[in-house]
């Protein structure tokens, strides 16, 4: 498969096809239909201070999300003919494609990060999905960090 993300000056160059624009588009759909917007569980061991974070945050994280969203769905609309992200619409990616798979990967219920390796998962359109989500993700952070500068030795 041709990698979705490249380094360009400026951000970075996303093309996609017909079948990739179609299927990223359920990715709003499947964010807000995952449920909360907040971690599981902010402090695992202290139920009222856990409370507390998500009825303070519940509201920002939610609004985040949307504009994250908003953003993907904008770029996502001129990716047939290839669009430059800047830095923030490729972190909205960053942050959309991860809470997707978060979402999934809840769904599944993956509880290790060696869930790619399991043999036991049964094979689902959900965990490929998951899979296909994992490479997008992997692609963008590639083409990002060959934006970085070289270290300094």
């Amino acid at each position: 498969m041709t990698e979705v993300f490249r380094p360009e000056a400026g951000g970075v160059r996303m093309e996609l096809s017909t079948w990739q624009v179609e299927l990223l588009a359920a990715i709003p759909a499947l964010v807000e239909n995952g449920g909360e917007a907040l971690p599981a569980d902010a402090y695992a061991d202290d139920p009222l201070a856990n409370s507390e974070y998500r009825r303070y945050m519940a509201d920002e994280a939610e609004q985040a999300d949307s504009g994250d969203m908003a953003i993907v769905m904008t770029t996502l609309s001129a990716a047939l003919d290839g669009v430059v992200l800047d830095a923030e619409e490729a972190e909205a990616w960053l942050r959309s494609v991860g809470k997707a798979r978060l979402v999934l990967g809840n769904r599944l219920g993956v509880t290790s990060n060696a869930w790619e390796a399991d043999d036991t998962m049964e094979e689902t359109p959900e965990l490929a999905l998951l899979h296909y989500l994992s490479w997008i993700q992997n692609s963008l952070v590639d083409a990002l960090s060959d934006l970085l500068p070289d270290p300094v030795e």
